[in-house]
């Protein structure tokens, strides 16, 4: 079983801006679909690779005013 760790948003504006921050400083992540069973998510999720980066997307997040509407461990 395989996990991915995922960022969810409540609309796909805000997922886009925080994947195109992330991006553009060098972040390991990719844009994904938002597992069926997590209820109000916009439909987009950013994918992370590297689990020590959480604290340093929350900042980015923070300091640029964009929404996370939950941190999500997917397993497949």
């Amino acid at each position: 079983m395989s996990v991915q760790h995922l960022i969810l948003f409540e609309d796909v504006t805000k997922g886009t801006a925080l994947f195109k921050l992330l991006s553009q400083q060098g972040f390991e992540c990719k844009v994904s679909f938002s597992p069926p069973e997590v209820e109000k998510a916009c439909g987009i999720a950013i994918e992370y690779f590297n689990l020590e980066d959480k604290e340093d997307i929350i900042k980015i997040a923070d300091t640029n005013s964009i929404e996370i509407k939950q941190f999500y461990e997917y397993k497949k």
